[in-house]
């Protein structure tokens, strides 16, 4: 009797002490942890910090990825994704797709043929199932093309010569077009360049190639809507390219320039940067912001560096007087206005009539400092839509 006595007792201090723990481990902790010296509460507890938190949700995603002295842009849709060059040297561009997870290229666009465009294109041809591939189809000698046709030739990829009206639907809502070349010549490779507008939703980006100042000429000639919200600029920001009429044309918001740090050919040139800076673009440059990324949900875009930030212009040369009445203007003359592209000018039209510049601000993607560069480009006016 005695014997069962002691092992009821202790059984009752062992359940005693297993309750204790449980209380203290579960309710006292928890309420008094967030007080004691040195204990931090639970991750999910911490807010998160202000620059990791999206401004819009990325449906869409250009990468324009830091290869040192080359062109390398990977561009993400919910469906697909699509790879414009391939830089020079092949480590960098499988490192990053492999930190991507990114497992299939479904359009591959080698612009021109020089080595720093694709010279990353074969190892990316031999680790990658690649569906089609798009060139300028231009004659080029060296062993680097010469290999990377093969490799194209014996895996049996669709290969597409890349010629002005083509389009590829990338999905949900993103499209590539073809904007250049119509005849290229194997005698000018750079103007042999593969010219291609992305639009993803209302959002549009301009990659430029290598493209020189004949073939940007030609395309303003051609009367083909350049018209875009990010330029990735041609040549490295070569003065051969770049012209002042071309980016009047295109009006970008933002640029992009592939350099490498303390190149030997002084890329970009002070000419282009200047150029730009007048017109208020926003610069960004792998020499000095690494990797740069474009994110958009299809309506207006945002802009992530691997370090730094991007340049300001100084804002756009100001017109002598205003000539376009946002109330009665076409779609075509809307979109001189600086970051008015022809999605934000239909949306214009259709949000008509506007009683003040101000009012601009009810278009998505147009914000307040935005409204402000209108009236500073001193183009857009609003005359009182009552009146006749």
């Amino acid at each position: 009797m005695r014997r069962r006595n002691a092992w009821f007792l202790f059984i009752l201090f062992v359940l005693l002490l297993v309750g204790l723990t449980l209380f203290i481990r579960q309710v006292l902790f928890p309420a008094l942890g967030d007080r004691l010296p040195g204990r931090r509460p639970p991750a999910d507890s911490l807010p998160a910090p202000i620059d990791t938190v999206p401004p819009l949700e990325s449906v869409f995603q250009v990468h324009f990825i830091d290869v040192g002295q080359g062109d390398a842009i990977l561009v993400r849709t919910p469906r697909t994704w699509t790879l414009v060059d391939g830089g020079e040297r092949p480590a960098p561009l499988l490192d990053y797709l492999a930190r991507l997870a990114v497992d299939t290229i479904h359009l591959m666009v080698s612009t021109h043929p020089h080595a720093d465009h694709i010279g990353g294109l074969p190892a990316v041809l031999r680790s990658h199932p690649v569906l089609e591939v798009i060139d300028p189809g231009v004659v080029h000698t060296t062993r680097l093309f010469t290999r990377y046709l093969e490799l194209i030739d014996s895996l049996e990829i669709l290969f597409t010569v890349g010629r002005a009206g083509m389009e590829r639907d990338l999905g949900g809502g993103a499209r590539l077009q073809v904007l250049h070349p119509v005849e290229p010549s194997d005698r000018h490779l750079n103007d042999a360049s593969v010219v291609t507008r992305l639009e993803l939703g209302a959002v549009s980006v301009l990659l430029a190639g290598d493209m020189e100042r004949r073939s940007e000429t030609e395309l303003i000639e051609r009367q083909i809507p350049v018209r875009s919200d990010i330029l990735k600029v041609a040549h490295h920001g070569s003065t051969t390219s770049s012209s002042a009429a071309f980016l009047d044309a295109v009006q970008p918001d933002a640029a992009v320039i592939f350099c490498m740090e303390d190149n030997s050919y002084g890329f970009p040139h002070e000419e282009t940067l200047r150029r730009l800076h007048e017109r208020r673009v926003m610069v960004y440059r792998t020499d000095l912001n690494g990797t740069v990324v474009v994110h958009s949900d299809g309506m207006d875009y945002y802009v992530e560096t691997g370090r730094g930030e991007g340049q300001p212009g100084s804002g756009p040369l100001p017109h002598p007087h205003p000539t376009i009445d946002i109330n009665r203007a076409g779609l075509q003359e809307l979109t001189r206005i600086i970051h008015v592209g022809p999605a934000r000018a239909q949306q214009i039209i259709e949000g008509r009539p506007f009683g003040s510049l101000d009012e601009l601000s009810r278009i998505p993607g147009i914000d307040a400092n935005r409204v402000e560069d209108i009236r500073q480009q001193n183009l857009a006016f609003v005359t009182n839509p009552t009146n006749p």
